[in-house]
């Protein structure tokens, strides 16, 4: 079958992840170095899972762990991520996964906002046609809410429109006296 890249593990691993987050370096280091069942590490890589695992449990992060084990990333690549991954491109996907993150947070609550304005319109319609009930007039509900709506509709109608009633202001900066 062939060697499996880093992307391909990082992707599956991040598939099996409950919260769909990027597996660390070290997760992807252990994966990529661990050996099929029965098959024995190498001694050299079975010491440096250990030392990733020992400052993994005296608190430190995942990344300053692999860090400290294998010391500054090289310029131009980063360990445990393939060949086309630099340090810029990671920060630049950071970046946009937070701004993304960020508008749908905003765009959930306009969307909750909306559906509150909604309720909020239809409870005031309501309300109208109570009042229209109590105060006999003498006209139908629907004839008189329906006569509130054109009103609405060409009162936005006229307030898009300029002052003279044109659709748009004239070119002309003169007077015409």
């Amino acid at each position: 079958m062939g060697p499996i890249s880093f992307a391909r593990v990082r992707n599956e691993m991040r598939e099996m992840n409950e919260n769909k987050e990027d597996p660390s370096q070290v997760d992807v280091f252990v994966a990529t170095r661990t050996g099929q069942k029965g098959k024995e590490l190498d001694s050299g890589t079975q010491a440096i899972i250990d030392k990733l695992k020992s400052h993994q449990e005296a608190g430190d992060t995942p990344e300053k762990a692999f860090t400290t084990v294998f010391g500054k990333e090289q310029p131009g690549r980063v360990q445990c991520y393939g060949r086309t991954i630099t340090k810029t491109s990671l920060q630049k996907e950071r970046e946009i996964a937070k701004i993304k993150q960020q508008h749908g947070e905003t765009i959930s609550s306009m969307k909750t906002k909306l559906h509150e304005t909604k309720d909020r319109v239809q409870s005031l319609e309501d309300h109208v046609k109570l009042l229209l009930q109590q105060s006999s007039l003498g006209t139908n509900i629907d004839e008189a809410l329906s006569l509130l709506r054109t009103k609405e509709s060409t009162h936005d109608i006229n307030s898009k429109q300029c002052p003279n009633g044109n659709d748009r202001p004239s070119s002309s900066t003169r007077d015409p006296k």
